[in-house]
C-alpha cells in the first residue's frame, strides 16, 4: 500500500488497487495498456484501461458509481459508430483514461498497438 505522502506518487499498480477500478469494471474485461505496464512511463503518463463495453449504458453506470467523485471526472460517448465511451479523471497521483468499445478488448486498436509496443 502507498504510505509515502511526499511528492512521490504510488506505482500504477498501487494506484489501480487504491481506486478499486479493476474490480468495479470486472464485467467489462478491463485491461491495462499504455506505457506504465511496460515500464516506459514518464511523470506525465496516464493509466489507460481498455474495456469491452458490450452494454455502453452498463459501463457508464459502473464508471459513474466508482468514479464520479474523483478529480476532474468526465464521461463522454462518441456519436459515430461504434460509439465508444471514454472516462477521464485523476486519482492517487495519476491521470486515468478508461476506453470502452463494443468490440472485445483483444480486437481493439488500442490493445493491438499495446501488444506491438510490448514486443
Amino acid at each position: 500500500m502507498w504510505h509515502n505522502r511526499r511528492t512521490e506518487k504510488p506505482s500504477y499498480q498501487e494506484a489501480l488497487a487504491l481506486t478499486g477500478l479493476m474490480e468495479a469494471l470486472a464485467a467489462f474485461n478491463p485491461r491495462v495498456a499504455g506505457t506504465p505496464p511496460l515500464g516506459l512511463d514518464l511523470p506525465s503518463s496516464d493509466i489507460d484501461i481498455l474495456c469491452h463495453a458490450w452494454d455502453p449504458t452498463a459501463l457508464a453506470a459502473a464508471l459513474w458509481t466508482v468514479g464520479a467523485d474523483w478529480e476532474g471526472f468526465t464521461l463522454h460517448q462518441w456519436r459515430q459508430a461504434p460509439r465508444p465511451i471514454i472516462a477521464r479523471f485523476r486519482a492517487h497521483g495519476w491521470a486515468f483514461e478508461v476506453f470502452g468499445s463494443p468490440e472485445p478488448v483483444e480486437t481493439q486498436a488500442g490493445w493491438r498497438h499495446f501488444m506491438v509496443e510490448a514486443r
